[in-house]
């Protein structure tokens, strides 16, 4: 599905009125890779491409309508993924500065916050297209209230499992800047005040 068209529309494939989408399981981590369960309610995730976030305004009620109806399928926790591409061009603010576009991109999604709980979203992903570089990437989770992801920022949301931060819960982890878009570098910190000074470094490629 996209909405690569002159006028913004949105387009999907469709059969009897309805996406004609085949399920693919999403793994969050490397233990669950061996558990899927098969009963769980269907997962459907959207893709579509918007030149201005003019368009992406204007569209964004009719993407989210390609989903099933709310209630259509019950879960005890929301199941939908979301990824908006858009250009760089017409964004209104500098795409090479992270913090003008993490603003932009909040300012949408707290706009919308209700919607994405009403459709279920699990997450909301932007990529930000640039010329001849690796796009930038940001992530809004539900679990987070839908505030920015940082951790996961510029990181393929499909392969985030590979961080496995899950190991981490005991950690305050903070991400740190790097040169290379595809080396992720995160210092992690002990919670716990009587080991505070357990700290380290770790990477991800």
């Amino acid at each position: 599905m996209s909405s690569d068209d002159p006028e913004g529309r949105v387009r999907s494939e469709s059969v009897d009125g309805k996406p004609n989408v085949k399920r693919v399981y999403s793994i969050q981590n490397l233990a669950q890779m061996a558990a899927v369960d098969v009963a769980d309610p269907t997962r459907i995730g959207l893709m579509a491409g918007f030149r201005t976030m003019d368009q992406l305004e204007k569209e964004f009620a009719s993407l989210l309508e390609l989903l099933r109806a709310p209630a259509d399928e019950e879960s005890d926790e929301p199941i939908n993924v979301v990824n908006i591409a858009l250009s760089h061009e017409k964004l209104g603010v500098d795409a090479s500065n992270d913090a003008a576009l993490v603003d932009l991109l909040s300012k949408f999604v707290a706009s919308r916050r209700d919607d994405l709980y009403a459709w279920q979203i699990r997450r909301i992903t932007f990529l930000i297209v640039l010329p001849q570089m690796f796009p930038k990437i940001f992530t809004f989770r539900e679990s987070n209230s839908y505030v920015e992801d940082d951790i996961y920022r510029h990181i393929d949301p499909a392969l985030a499992f590979k961080l496995e931060l899950g190991r981490l819960q005991n950690y305050s982890i903070r991400a740190c800047p790097t040169r290379d878009p595809k080396l992720h570098v995160y210092h992690a910190q002990r919670k716990c005040e009587d080991h505070k000074s357990d700290s380290r470094m770790f990477e991800n490629r």
